[in-house]
């Protein structure tokens, strides 16, 4: 064995290590400590292009290698704003070899992923930014047809225990939080023990993903608690119409190789229920109602609240369609019956609420809501009442 020291640069990239290795001319057997970074604006080779665009970025930690195995213990990454990670590595293979095959297992025992750093290593400018060189801007998009990148789960085998993950950044949107442990053989991915804190409450359960089938297989078991309802739309946070939390539990299985394919593809169930102690505002209570005089009450007080006896709804997926089978949503003053769809590839609803009286209401109209167009642009209107009468809350 012979004791080495070695400091390299390329652009931006510079490796630093020192240790003992038994070849000093090629890259034999060695046990150092290494420090990788890119820092500034010039070239990042050797360094992929994606992980070149989050600069600051500095890797340490112990690595070794013992033929084709290689090990990294307390290793840890500070990347771009705000996304730092801990963690114990070990793999083996190498490059264009088909033996031995090629395996991962990493232990992450803590990591903080910045949201608009993610944003960086997709070739996308966070939110707010102007655009730079080379890396176009974010905008919401309609689901894609382009062939999801899941060829390469068939290429390795990897068994990796995220700890804990939290996540920050301006784009972070409702995610909070994130654990789980992730198995890959054979080109099926197990995502099991899946924890995600989500809007001040959690979405548990597992995914599969099968790609060694073409086209490639999907199912997910999840289940939502607690999440509040203010946090999952700003509109309803500032106006304050609904309040409360959501449970809830999705059961899909899809088959597709695009995002689009697999929504298209899509047959379960979804579930979701306000938790106890949700209401609603008052005036939002008459306007479901249909009850003139009681949305002329609330121009006196706005700030009135009605509770939310029980409010639930479950939707029969089917090839990318939901459809209602059942909602109940009922206040003391309100009760209403649903019918309708929502196509989940299209990004387009028609649905149809019918609302009964429960109280006398001089001002109600006898009238149904019907709201149908794109998501992002519902047209409502009203409609002669009609359908089944409204399902009750369970005594």
């Amino acid at each position: 064995e012979f004791a080495f020291r070695a400091d390299a640069r390329s652009g931006a990239v510079r490796l630093q290590a020192s240790g003992v290795t038994n070849d000093v001319h090629a890259l034999g057997d060695l046990d150092c400590d290494i420090t990788l970074s890119a820092v500034g604006a010039g070239p990042a080779r050797p360094l992929p292009e994606a992980l070149a665009r989050v600069r600051p970025l500095v890797a340490q930690g112990h690595v070794s290698k013992a033929g084709d195995a290689w090990t990294g213990a307390d290793l840890h990454l500070r990347a771009g704003r705000g996304t730092s990670l801990a963690a114990d590595v070990a793999f083996t293979g190498a490059p264009g070899r088909a033996t031995p095959r090629r395996t991962l297992k990493a232990t992450l025992r803590d990591a903080v992923i910045d949201v608009d750093d993610l944003s960086l290593l997709r070739g996308q400018t966070p939110p707010g930014e102007a655009p730079r060189p080379g890396v176009r801007a974010d905008t919401r998009h309609a689901l894609s047809s382009r062939a999801l990148p899941l060829a390469g789960l068939r290429e390795f085998d990897a068994d990796v225990d995220l700890r804990a993950a939290r996540f920050t950044g301006a784009g972070r949107g409702i995610a909070q939080t994130l654990r789980g442990h992730a198995l890959l053989a054979g080109g099926v991915l197990r995502l099991q023990g899946l924890d995600i804190g989500v809007g001040d409450g959690h979405v548990t359960g597992s995914l599969r993903v099968d790609a060694s089938k073409t086209p490639p297989e999907l199912a997910l078991d999840l289940a939502a608690r607690g999440i509040r309802v203010d946090r999952l739309s700003s509109t309803l946070a500032a106006n304050g119409a609904l309040q409360g939390a959501v449970d809830g539990r999705a059961d899909v299985k899809a088959r597709g190789d695009s995002a689009r394919a697999l929504v298209a593809g899509a047959s379960g169930s979804l579930t979701l229920a306000l938790a106890g102690g949700a209401s609603v505002s008052r005036r939002l209570d008459a306007r479901l109602g249909l009850n003139g005089g009681e949305w002329l009450r609330t121009l006196l007080d706005k700030s009135a609240r009605v509770p939310v006896q029980c409010a639930a709804v479950t939707l029969a997926l089917d090839h990318g369609i939901a459809t209602s089978r059942r909602f109940v949503f009922e206040t003391p003053g309100t009760a209403l019956a649903a019918r309708g769809w929502l196509d989940l590839v299209d990004e387009s609803l028609d649905l149809t609420l019918t609302p009964a009286h429960k109280k006398l209401a001089l001002l109600a109209l006898d009238k149904s809501i019907h709201a149908a167009g794109s998501w992002h642009d519902v047209k409502i209107a009203l409609g002669p009442p009609g359908g089944a009468p409204p399902e009750r809350c369970a005594p």
